[in-house]
């Protein structure tokens, strides 16, 4: 891309990047090849570069090069067809290291007494997608309840694996860790293999309520790796990947991608089981805004009444305005917002102002990893809830400064 190409250009060029990468994620395929020509008409290699990054950073690298081989050779250059062919690599290399290693640790588990679920990563590939690798995964995640987490943690810590994050805590901090948050990172020996160990499927500043007994009720197995392995229903999947996908602002196409896949690979599919758990998991809305961006981004096949409740929800709006910002850049964010990790998409999808008001209490005020690591903080457990405190004072003590880098980014761009 040239230097010198004016913003707009440049904006241009991210919403054609993104709308082939979303075209080639599809489940039908066809007239892909005449988009790719129409997009890159010069058939030079070196005009692929902000197109494959955006797929990576999209999570979308395996599966969108799965799709863009299938297209003829002489539209794609060779060169831009062998960094696809890299990705797909990639993604079946780190397959066939996740796998047995998940395999490995859910046998282990098993022999404790410990009922592990295996959720997204290569177990959601081979649910949604037939086979591990086509969907790219950095970790493991883990789903065991909150009465089995030291013994699973401590099986971790023997097989090798050490906690990356948070660091250490005592009793009082991981307590309050456990209360507030929903999981903890784990790192193996050779720093290859990354388990995300979770106990709850949403932090506590979220009014989503998904872990009751609906959740733990229905189980479903995936074939994987030649053994069956646990994990939720598909029901249960799409409610979970929502909320995941609401959570963290759609910031990655997979998500849908991720949804979209399992309703396709799911023909019998019970709505009014999904309907009655996002009611119950007080997350209507966040489900309903996830179906309708991936109906409209992926032709996902949701029932008309399904999507009539959800943009009667007042979330067609909402709908257009994620998509057209997802192709613009990603959903936007004031900065000031972004310090104190208040999302506005986040109050936009909850049910009630009271949780609103809770969410925004809760998100000011709960410490996170950073401010266990980076403050160093060492406080006697007797004195634990001023880190509370001290979590809303770093907020307020570093505000000045980030408004004058804000002051300062925006005379310099």
């Amino acid at each position: 891309m040239d230097e010198g190409r004016a913003p707009g250009g440049r904006e241009i060029d991210r919403r054609r990047d993104w709308e082939l990468l979303v075209r080639a994620c599809h489940t039908d395929v066809a007239g892909l090849g005449a988009r790719v020509a129409e997009r890159f008409p010069a058939r030079r290699a070196g005009d692929w570069g902000e197109f494959l990054r955006l797929a990576d950073e999209q999570g979308a690298g395996p599966l969108a090069a799965s799709a863009l081989l299938s297209v003829d050779g002489d539209v794609i250059p060779e060169e831009v067809r062998a960094a696809l062919r890299h990705r797909l690599q990639l993604g079946t290399l780190r397959a066939r290291i996740q796998v047995p290693e998940l395999l490995a640790i859910l046998g282990m588990l098993d022999a404790r007494g410990i009922g592990a679920i295996a959720h997204k990563g290569p177990a959601l590939s081979a649910l949604a997608y037939g086979r591990a690798g086509i969907r790219d995964s950095v970790d493991l995640d883990l789903v065991v309840c909150e009465s089995d987490l030291a013994a699973a943690e401590q099986a971790l810590r023997e097989r090798g694996y050490r906690r990356n994050s948070p660091g250490d805590l005592s009793p009082r901090e991981e307590a309050g860790w456990r209360k507030a948050w929903n999981e903890t990172e784990l790192v193996s020996a050779d720093g290859w293999t990354f388990v995300d160990l979770h106990w709850r499927m949403c932090p506590e500043r979220f009014p989503f309520r998904v872990d009751g007994p609906r959740l733990w009720s229905r189980r479903h197995r995936v074939e994987l790796g030649g053994r069956e392995v646990r994990v939720f229903p598909a029901e249960s999947q799409i409610v979970l990947l929502c909320v995941h996908g609401a959570k963290d602002t759609w910031n990655k196409l997979i998500w849908l991608c991720d949804i979209d896949r399992v309703i396709r690979a799911s023909p019998s599919l019970d709505w009014e089981e999904v309907s009655a758990f996002a009611e119950e998991g007080r997350c209507r809305r966040a489900v309903g805004l996830g179906l309708l961006l991936a109906n409209r981004l992926l032709g996902t096949p949701v029932p008309a009444p399904v999507l009539s409740r959800a943009a009667g929800d007042a979330l067609g709006r909402l709908r257009a305005e994620v998509v057209d910002q997802l192709a613009s850049g990603g959903i936007r964010r004031p900065w000031w917002l972004a310090h104190f990790d208040v999302l506005p998409l986040h109050l936009q999808i909850f049910e009630t102002r009271a949780d609103v008001v809770r969410y925004v209490g809760r998100t000011l005020v709960t410490p996170r990893a950073w401010d266990w690591e980076v403050i160093k903080l060492r406080l006697p457990d007797s004195l634990y809830p001023l880190r509370y405190l001290a979590r809303l004072a770093r907020l307020i003590v570093t505000f000045p400064r980030e408004a004058l880098r804000h002051r300062r980014g925006r005379r310099t761009a």
